[in-house]
């Protein structure tokens, strides 16, 4: 599975596969970097949820597994 072998998926429903694969490119060298609006744990999804309807925030929101979020502190 993507979690077991800790696999990440990344889309976007603009563009071509070539912009995609240049976006991501420059992403990797630090080029340019995605602004992040809030980084949720699974278990509050319901929160990002929350979040995400108010509209009370400028990039995007990230949501990670729990035990992904516990190592990142």
């Amino acid at each position: 599975t993507m979690y077991l072998k800790q696999l990440q998926l990344h889309g976007s429903s603009q563009g071509t596969r070539a912009d995609f694969r240049r976006i991501v490119r420059y992403i990797e060298e630090k080029k340019i970097r995605p602004l992040v609006g809030g980084v949720y744990k699974l278990s509050d999804f319901h929160r990002a949820q929350t979040d995400f309807m108010a509209k009370d925030f400028v990039g995007k929101l990230v949501v990670v597994p729990d035990a992904v979020a516990a190592t990142s502190k």
